[in-house]
């Protein structure tokens, strides 16, 4: 039987300070880039509560980019990727 080698495991990279350094933000686990995300996938990504994620779907500045489907929110990938580099650059972050 054999055996498959165990890989160390590793600290995810902070996704915020990621897209600042020059790099593209690190992106949730295994993503697949044309699968929507769901609120918890963004709030894991940006290290934010989902109360946020809500919060800034509903509000006019700075408004976080999703599609609605009836009831259910989710996000593109290159929306959300957008957003962190407008944000950074319209407060003078980056």
């Amino acid at each position: 039987m054999a055996t498959l080698p165990i890989r160390p495991a590793t600290a995810p990279a902070n996704s915020l300070n990621a897209g600042f350094e020059g790099s593209s933000p690190a992106r949730p686990h295994g993503a697949d880039p044309d699968r929507l995300l769901t609120i918890n996938d963004v709030a894991e990504w940006l290290g934010v509560s989902k109360a946020w994620v809500y919060d800034h779907v509903t509000r006019k500045k700075p408004f976080l980019p999703c599609v609605r489907l009836g009831e259910i929110t989710r996000f593109r990938r290159a929306e959300i990727e957008r957003f962190i580099q407008e944000h950074a650059k319209s407060h003078g972050s980056a």
